[in-house]
């Protein structure tokens, strides 16, 4: 009413770790999913801040300020085809930046990395899983839902008018 605008409707998913892994067939066809407990220089030139390129200059310090972070990245000849990471805290595993360069998307390489995350996971001894997503990532919610993740709740931000 006071016209703060909404912005970045955004779901929040959860999954049985177990439960997705059983809904994923391994892809040796796919180079293998490395996760890396920091990100290297090269998971951080693919992955896009919120769409943008490049990260704020506290991003890599946010990125792996967790209790146990895992970078995943598919490399093939040296060249990223994917990534995704994850932190593992309290029995959860939490599931952000999964991207897959555009070129080489729709050969299942999300569905790939999110194997490798929630398999390092599970040898973890972690059993449930959340992620975020933004609610017009159609693709993104389409992957999720069919591996097995749940709506749990939704969020949004609000800007002051003129901010």
């Amino acid at each position: 009413a006071r016209g703060w605008m909404r912005e970045i409707p955004t779901r929040v998913l959860t999954a049985d770790v177990g439960v997705v892994l059983r809904k994923m067939s391994a892809r040796p066809d796919l180079p293998p999913v490395v996760v890396e407990p920091e990100p290297a220089d090269d998971w951080i030139a693919a992955y896009h801040y919120r769409g943008d390129s490049g990260l704020p200059p506290v991003g890599r310090s946010i990125l792996t300020a967790s209790a146990r972070p895992g970078f995943a990245v598919v490399r093939d000849a040296g060249t990223v085809l994917a990534i995704g990471r994850a932190s593992l805290d309290r029995g959860w595993v939490g599931v952000t930046a999964v991207e897959v360069d555009p070129p080489h998307r729709r050969r299942g390489l999300a569905t790939h990395v999110m194997r490798g995350l929630l398999g390092w996971a599970a040898d973890a001894g972690v059993r449930d899983a959340y992620l975020q997503v933004a609610e017009e990532n159609a693709a993104a919610l389409a992957l999720y839902e069919r591996i097995g993740f749940a709506p749990h709740h939704r969020y949004h931000y609000r800007r002051a008018p003129g901010g």
